[in-house]
């Protein structure tokens, strides 16, 4: 059994086999049935490359027998002297920084030394801490000589505190929770008499009055407790003789059914036919017109008659014209 340096295991019967040398690292190896192996002896001849000059960490030998030596680079810092270091890197580059130190002289003072080497003196002695006051601790100092001083902060109140909506809680220094309130108004009205009362933070009721009390006052209290007037103007209007108007009549309509005569109809009907009518008649202007009157008739609930005529002095029974009136209806 043969193994080469790469484990390679090869077996062969050395009873009956035999081996040449083939003078060029390799051998051949007949067995008794004439079949042959060759065996390559020869190894592979590494190398180290890269190599550098420097501190020496390592030697590797190769194949062959040849030693390499394995450096690593060399770097390095001085002190000038004058408060600056200088740093040589491989490859031969500076680089220099100030520096500066501090020294504990364990008396309580301390040296710095600045980067251009000149010192200064720190002292921490004589430290004194005053207006000292109790509460709740937030920090202690501990002065040079050991002593040490709790640091307190004050503790915060609420005064005047009142009752009423929540709208805030303040946690003083202690974890004191202490909550903040509104104090609480309100205000209301009574419907049926319409009186508006303010109720102030001291529980004292102030009244405002919507529907003045005094006598002969034509506004009521509405069912809402508002101020409602009812007008007892409850139909008007300027009527054209042929009719027309030159602005929509309030709550009636006009409508001229001959001449001289003109029914006016309500937009809402009137509760009954007792409602007082008042009509106005233009001036005629005299040319052929002497004697004009107007006057109503067939008086309902939904509506009534308006007849304008000329009475002739009363020679003559009333002949209608056509004439411009206003009408004005009334109900209490």
């Amino acid at each position: 059994t043969y193994t080469n340096e790469d484990g390679v295991v090869t077996t062969f019967n050395a009873k009956r086999a035999t081996v040449a040398d083939n003078n060029d690292g390799t051998y051949t190896i007949t067995d008794d049935s004439g079949t042959a192996i060759t065996i390559d002896t020869n190894e592979t001849i590494t190398t180290v490359a890269d190599v550098v000059a420097g501190h020496l960490i390592a030697t590797y030998t190769n194949e062959d027998g040849v030693a390499v030596a394995i450096d690593e680079t060399i770097t390095s810092i001085t002190d000038e002297g004058d408060g600056k270091i200088t740093f040589h890197d491989e490859n031969g580059g500076t680089t220099t920084v100030l520096k500066a130190d501090i020294t504990d002289n364990a008396d309580g003072t301390y040296t710095f030394t600045n980067a251009d080497g000149s010192d200064v003196t720190i002292t921490t002695n004589g430290l004194a801490i005053t207006n000292v006051i109790a509460g709740h601790k937030i920090a202690t100092v501990t002065e040079a000589d050991g002593t040490a001083v709790d640091i307190n902060e004050t503790i915060t109140t609420v005064a005047d505190v009142v009752a009423g909506h929540l709208i805030a809680t303040y946690t003083n220094e202690n974890g004191v929770a202490v909550a903040i309130d509104e104090t609480i108004t309100s205000i209301s009205q009574n419907t049926a008499t319409g009186v508006i009362t303010y109720t102030n933070e001291n529980a004292v009721n102030q009244t405002a009055n919507v529907v003045s009390t005094d006598a002969n006052n034509d506004i009521t209290v509405g069912t809402d407790g508002g101020a409602y007037f009812v007008s007892p103007v409850k139909a008007m209007g300027k009527v054209n003789a042929d009719g027309t108007t030159a602005r929509v009549p309030y709550n009636a309509t006009v409508t001229r059914i001959a001449v001289g005569r003109y029914r006016i109809t309500f937009t809402n009907a009137m509760p009954d036919a007792h409602y007082v009518i008042q009509l106005t008649l233009r001036d005629s202007a005299g040319a052929g017109n002497d004697d004009y009157d107007i006057s109503y008739n067939t008086q309902r609930t939904a509506s009534f008659i308006v007849e304008v005529g000329d009475n002739d002095n009363g020679g003559n029974n009333r002949a209608n014209r056509d004439l411009e009136f206003m009408f004005t209806v009334l109900d209490y």
